[in-house]
């Protein structure tokens, strides 16, 4: 019976993506990190909410926002975390894509390296 492998599981090599993922990307974390700093506002806002002593806790938005959390108290926490969650998955998606990219561009290098020899 051989002994079990311990260590670094075998790691999956990366994969370019379509261009259509890629324009997701391109304009979802944007998008995202635009949602992720509203829940952050929002958040402030509510923290605030007592005293009401900052100048961002008089404002529209706060205004907008307190009446959004009376509806569904939910709405920080889609805000927040679904924006920094979108970011991470749309950012890994991008990380991995260039990944690819950079190792196919030093395969063929190395491919015209032997050529020449």
């Amino acid at each position: 019976m051989a002994p079990a492998r311990r260590g670094r599981p075998a790691t999956k090599q990366p994969e370019k993506r379509s261009s259509k993922v890629l324009w997701l990307c391109y304009i979802g974390i944007p998008v995202a990190l635009v949602l992720f700093l509203v829940g952050l506002g929002g958040v402030a806002v509510l923290l605030d909410e007592p005293d009401r002593q900052h100048w961002y806790s008089n404002t529209k938005f706060a205004e907008f926002w307190r009446t959004l959390i009376q509806k569904n108290p939910f709405y920080a926490t889609i805000f927040v975390n679904g924006g920094a969650v979108t970011i991470l998955m749309l950012g890994t998606n991008l990380w991995e894509h260039r990944k690819a990219v950079a190792a196919e561009r030093a395969l063929q290098k190395r491919v015209k390296a032997r050529k020449a020899e």
